[in-house]
């Protein structure tokens, strides 16, 4: 929820107008905002400008200017956008302009309708089914940016991960957590050194990062861009199976819906292990449903819905192994 105590109202109009002044525009100026971070709500924040017939995304960092953390989205961006500006189906947000302050950025506006709504409101599964099509085929062209450089992989990160959770008082039952723990440690050993596609990643690649414009998928929000292993980016949007709720059909040992996983890799074609991407979104699919703590899960509502989503889906990807007979009822 956006807070507008948040909102420095005359700072956010003075840097419109500077913007305006930059480009050439003209006319009246309006704002709104649509977007304020959860942990830095008063310091990271996005809003829609509209000039004339014109509509532009503003975003915000307070802190821009000491961090260089716009400076550096802004870059990447316009790399992007000269990288995608071929393709007919897949594209990232014009970059317009950025503040010599470094403390806010202007792209132009190309929507607001999220993967998140058609995933987490839709029934119907063919046009879900879509949503992952066109996320794989645009995930394909930015991992087709920068050559691809082979790696090995190192998964104990995972364990680590979920080790740590379990010391902050986890909502799950610990039992199941170490049982749990113990499989993937197992297999990491076995996938420890397979090798990978390290590549251009864009970090943070979730529903809601994503925009479903006719005819067009947009890619958005570049703070995380950096050289990782490929499988990474995948099991970020992969993972977003959990936002259909009860709907565990088709999930697979991967925890994931095995139709959606195959509708995403219609998209995507660079050579993926899928050994490794199964095991890849368990460990992730553990490490948060460990990460929610029985604080967490008494305060927020979404918090419980996410942990039973998470443990239906784990119970089903844990099922083939003998040591994990059933999942608590906690």
């Amino acid at each position: 929820m956006i807070s507008l105590f948040d909102i420095e109202f005359q700072k956010i109009e003075h840097q419109c107008r500077e913007f305006v002044e930059a480009v050439g525009l003209s006319n009246e100026i309006s704002f709104e905002a649509i977007f304020q971070s959860t942990k830095f709500g008063s310091v990271r924040q996005v809003f829609k400008v509209t000039i004339a017939e014109q509509t532009f995304a503003l975003k915000y960092d307070s802190r821009g200017g000491e961090t260089g953390r716009l400076r550096a989205e802004f870059a990447i961006v316009q790399r992007l956008f000269e990288h995608f500006k071929s393709q007919e189906k897949v594209a990232v947000p014009e970059p317009m302009y950025l503040s010599p302050s470094g403390e806010f950025f202007v792209l132009r506006y190309v929507g607001d309708r999220l993967a998140t709504t058609t995933i987490s409101n839709d029934a119907n599964s063919t046009k879900i089914g879509q949503v992952y099509r066109r996320a794989g085929l645009w995930l394909h062209h930015l991992h087709d940016c920068t050559p691809k450089q082979e790696v090995a992989l190192f998964p104990n990160w995972m364990l680590e991960a979920v080790s740590e959770h379990m010391t902050q008082d986890p909502q799950a039952d610990p039992e199941t957590l170490n049982r749990c723990l113990d499989v993937v440690a197992s297999e990491a050993a076995q996938f420890q050194r397979r090798s990978g596609l390290k590549v251009l990643s864009h970090g943070d690649f979730h529903t809601s990062n994503m925009i479903l414009a006719p005819g067009l998928t947009y890619g958005f929000d570049f703070t995380e861009t950096a050289e990782k292993l490929a499988e990474y980016d995948i099991v970020d949007f992969l993972k977003s199976d959990v936002l259909r709720r009860d709907d565990v059909t088709g999930v697979d040992r991967s925890g994931v819906s095995r139709h959606c996983k195959d509708m995403f890799l219609k998209g995507y074609r660079h050579p993926i292990d899928l050994d490794v991407l199964d095991f890849c979104l368990r460990g992730r699919l553990l490490i948060d449903w460990s990460a929610i703590t029985q604080e967490r899960y008494a305060k927020s509502a979404f918090q419980r819905n996410k942990f039973h989503q998470l443990k239906k889906r784990l119970s089903i990807a844990f099922a083939a192994h003998p040591t994990i007979d059933k999942f608590s009822s906690a």
